[in-house]
C-alpha cells in the first residue's frame, strides 16, 4: 500500500514551492535594502574644504644662544626629542650640525672665550650610503666621534686636545665600530659595532688601550635568517659566552631561534673556544638565555621548562615545569629582569602575537602572572656592561635632561640654554 503524500514526486513538489517562496523574500529584501540606502548614497552632503590649510604640528628645540649688543646668537639648536651630540671640553663646546639646505653632517668646535667655530670633520656621504654622527663621548681628556649608516659602516675617530686635529681609530673588521663602553669592574675600554637588517647581523668586539689608542680586536658573531651565532654574555670568569643557535623547523618567524650549544671564549685568548653545553647536554629546543653576574650563572627557557646553569660547576638544574597550556600555546620565549631570585619569562601566544608574562621565584621553583612585576622592576636588575647599553626611552629623556642640567650648571655666563617651539 502506497503511502500518500510521500511519492519522490511530491517531495521534489514541495521543495520547489519551498524554494520559490524562499527567492521571492530574498528579492523583497534586497528591494528594501536598497530604496533606503541609494537616496543616502547620492544625496549625503560631502564635506567642502574649509580653505585653512592645517599649521604644522611645532615640536621644542634645544637651543644654545650667547648674548650679544647686536641680539642673540644662536649656536646650537636641535630638536629636543634627537638623539644630541654635544660635549663641552675645556673652553670649547662640540657638537654636530647639518649644513643649511643639505643632508652633511658636520662636527664644530665653538671656543666660548672668542666665539670663533670651525669645521672639524665633515661626513664623506653619498646619497647610496650616506652617514651621519652617530655618537660623541669624551673619555680620558680625548675626544671621540663616530660616523655611520645603515649598510655604510661606521668609523670612530678622536682628538687628542681640543685644539688638535682629529685622527682615526685602526680597525679593519668589515662594519667597524660605533661606540665606547668603560668596564669599571675591569678599569678598561671596549669597542662594539656592526651592522644588521631583518633576521641577519654582524656584532664587532674590541679592546681599546686609551693611551697608545690601539684596537684588539677580540670576537665577531654572524648571524643570518636560518642560524648563527649570538652573544650571550661576558661573565665573571672574563669570557666572552657565545651560542650557536637556528631557526625553529617550521617556524614562521626567524625569531622562533633554537639554541644548540653555547662557548666561552677567554678575553686574554680569543682563539680558544670551550665548550660548555654541546647539542647533547643542552635542554631540548632551547629558546632563550639569560645571565646574571650576580650569580654568575644561566637561566635557559627549553620547550618542556626552565633551567639554571651554573658557570663555576658546569652543572645544570632544572628548576620547574612549564605548564600544559604554556608548552602548547607559546612561542618566541624572552626571559628578563633577573632580580636575586626572580626572573621575567615571556612568551607570545602562537594564536594572534599577545604577549604573556610570568614571573617566576627560583627559590621557591613557582611560576605565576607576572605583568606587573616584569613590566616595572627592570631599574633594579644588575646588567652586564653590554646590557647596561641597551637603554629605554627612558632612559634616553633620563640622559637628556641630565645633559641639559650640566651645560646650564657650566656653561659660561654670557651664554644660555633653553627650549623654544620651532615648526
Amino acid at each position: 500500500m502506497k503511502s500518500l503524500g510521500n511519492t519522490p514526486v511530491d517531495v521534489l513538489k514541495r521543495y520547489q514551492k519551498l524554494l520559490f517562496l524562499l527567492t521571492i523574500i530574498v528579492l523583497l529584501v534586497a528591494v528594501i535594502i536598497i530604496s533606503l540606502t541609494l537616496p543616502m548614497y547620492f544625496f549625503h552632503a560631502k564635506p567642502q574644504p574649509s580653505g585653512i590649510t592645517p599649521s604644522p604640528t611645532p615640536y621644542q628645540n634645544l637651543v644654545i644662544k650667547k648674548a650679544s649688543p647686536a641680539g642673540d646668537e644662536v649656536i646650537y639648536s636641535r630638536n629636543l626629542e634627537t638623539e644630541h651630540h654635544i660635549i663641552l671640553w675645556g673652553h670649547y663646546l662640540f657638537f654636530d650640525a647639518f649644513q643649511p639646505g643639505q643632508e652633511i653632517d658636520t662636527v664644530y668646535r665653538y671656543n666660548l672665550t672668542t666665539g670663533k667655530k670651525d669645521a672639524v670633520y665633515t661626513v664623506d656621504s653619498n646619497k647610496t650610503h650616506q652617514r651621519s654622527v652617530t655618537n660623541m663621548q669624551l673619555f680620558e681628556n680625548s675626544l671621540f666621534f663616530t660616523t655611520s649608516g645603515y649598510l655604510a659602516g661606521s668609523d670612530i675617530f678622536w682628538l687628542a686636545t681640543p685644539e688638535a686635529s682629529i685622527q682615526k681609530l685602526n680597525y679593519s673588521e668589515k662594519y667597524g665600530l660605533g661606540k665606547i663602553i668603560y668596564d669599571q669592574i675591569h678599569n678598561r675600554y671596549w669597542l662594539t659595532g656592526g651592522e644588521g637588517d631583518s633576521c641577519w647581523g654582524t656584532e664587532n668586539f674590541a679592546l681599546l688601550d686609551m693611551k697608545s689608542k690601539r684596537v684588539t680586536p677580540v670576537i665577531t658573531t654572524s648571524e643570518g635568517c636560518s642560524s648563527g651565532e649570538s652573544f650571550v654574555a661576558l661573565d665573571n670568569q672574563d669570557r666572552m659566552l657565545v651560542s650557536y643557535h637556528q631557526t625553529k623547523e617550521g617556524a614562521l618567524s626567524p625569531n622562533e631561534q633554537v639554541f644548540l650549544s653555547l662557548v666561552a671564549i677567554p678575553i686574554a685568548s680569543p682563539s680558544h673556544k670551550y665548550t660548555l653545553l654541546d647539542k647533547v647536554s643542552m635542554p631540548k629546543q632551547t629558546y632563550a638565555i639569560k645571565y646574571s653576574s650576580e650569580g654568575g650563572q644561566l637561566a635557559l627557557a627549553g620547550e618542556t621548562g626552565l633551567y639554571i646553569y651554573h658557570l663555576d660547576s658546569g652543572q645544570l638544574n632544572k628548576i620547574l615545569e612549564f605548564t600544559e597550556d604554556m608548552k602548547k600555546n607559546l612561542i618566541e620565549y624572552g626571559l628578563s629582569h633577573w632580580i636575586q631570585n626572580t626572573i621575567c619569562f615571556s612568551g607570545f601566544l602562537s594564536s594572534n602575537g599577545e604577549k604573556y608574562n610570568y614571573e617566576i621565584n627560583l627559590q621557591k621553583k613557582t611560576i605565576k602572572e607576572g605583568n606587573s612585576y616584569c613590566n616595572t622592576n627592570q631599574e633594579h636588575e644588575i646588567r652586564s656592561i653590554f646590557e647596561e647599553d641597551m637603554y629605554s626611552e627612558q632612559e634616553f629623556y633620563k640622559e637628556r635632561d641630565n645633559l641639559i642640567s650640566k651645560l646650564k650648571s657650566t656653561l659660561p655666563s654670557l651664554y644660555q640654554i633653553t627650549t623654544q617651539s620651532s615648526r
